[in-house]
């Protein structure tokens, strides 16, 4: 009897779970869009599975913030994949999410716009849009996962808040700037190696090799190995927020030919420019003590601003 009691509320549990999220279809603007509904009245596009949207759209799409009356807040799994013909997507203004795999695949995508309530990038959201030449991630967004943009080939110049999957986080093959283009080659990405400190083995990423321009927008510390290896970067933008430069963190970088570290920075390591052979003009803050210029700054010697 109490067994046949326990399966029952079992049974009760899983019917109320269940209900907690409901798919539904609506048509607007000319598609049908699969969405899931949550018990607390937001959407969330697509059903986790398959492309949310039919037919497959074709040129500029506005993803509408209402559907059914009700508003969206996140694109989920899959829910743009395999949209080849999509060029240009404007992703409403609540949406706090994008969903592993939202984009993959979107080939012909040259612009995306994402929106400052954005918290989370997951896996491979926008894997394989290999036409995209600029993306501007918020400094709203906390986590980018593995991977979000490998493929992405035609990438030119990226704006980000953070180096890694999210603040904070050092010392793992998680906390490089490669992370986010992830570990498995692609068509239009060079292998590199990243440093995750002394005697630990390095990792290996593959970064779109026509990518040259990065803009860090709030991070606190650099950390060991961040941009190690990245040597087609030709300009790294450092935010005021950032206080410490680790081991390694712009190893190699020898596309580099001018840096100037914020004021805000109070800390380098000894061996966070090495290698890097084409930096030419360095301004270095005058609450850094540094004792050893000429070796930290070998082809720059002659041209510190301290």
């Amino acid at each position: 009897m109490r067994g046949l009691i326990v399966f029952w509320c079992l049974v009760s549990l899983i019917m109320l779970f269940a209900l907690d999220v409901r798919s539904d279809t609506v048509t607007t603007n000319g598609y049908t869009w699969t969405y899931n509904l949550s018990a607390d009245g937001t959407v969330s596009l697509g059903n986790g599975d398959d492309c949310a949207i039919s037919p497959s759209p074709e040129g500029n799409l506005v993803v509408p913030s209402i559907l059914n009356g009700c508003i969206l807040t996140s694109i989920g799994k899959s829910a743009f994949s395999g949209c080849s013909n999509l060029l240009c997507v404007t992703i409403p203004v609540d949406v706090m999410s994008i969903g592993e795999r939202a984009f993959f695949n979107c080939s012909g995508l040259t612009s995306v716009t994402i929106p400052s309530a954005v918290a989370s990038i997951g896996k491979s959201a926008f894997c394989n849009c290999s036409r995209l030449t600029s993306v501007i991630i918020p400094d709203s967004v906390t986590s980018i996962g593995e991977g979000a943009f490998s493929g992405c080939s035609g990438l030119i110049e990226m704006s980000i808040p953070f180096v890694g999957d999210r603040r904070a986080q050092y010392g793992s093959r998680n906390s490089h700037f490669g992370h986010i283009f992830g570990y498995q080659s692609y068509t239009g990405g060079i292998r590199i190696s990243q440093s995750n400190g002394l005697g630990l083995p390095s990792s290996h990423c593959y970064i779109p090799a026509s990518l040259r321009k990065v803009v860090v927008t709030s991070e606190k510390t650099l950390g060991v190995g961040a941009f190690d290896g990245c040597s087609r970067l030709t300009s790294i933008t450092i935010p005021a927020s950032v206080t410490s430069i680790e081991l390694y963190a712009f190893r190699a970088c020898s596309g580099l030919s001018n840096m100037v570290l914020p004021n805000s920075v109070t800390s380098i390591d000894s061996s966070a420019f090495s290698l890097c052979s084409g930096l030419m003009n360095v301004e270095i803050p005058q609450c850094v003590c540094v004792t050893n210029i000429a070796t930290m700054f070998p082809a720059s010697y002659q041209n510190i601003t301290n």
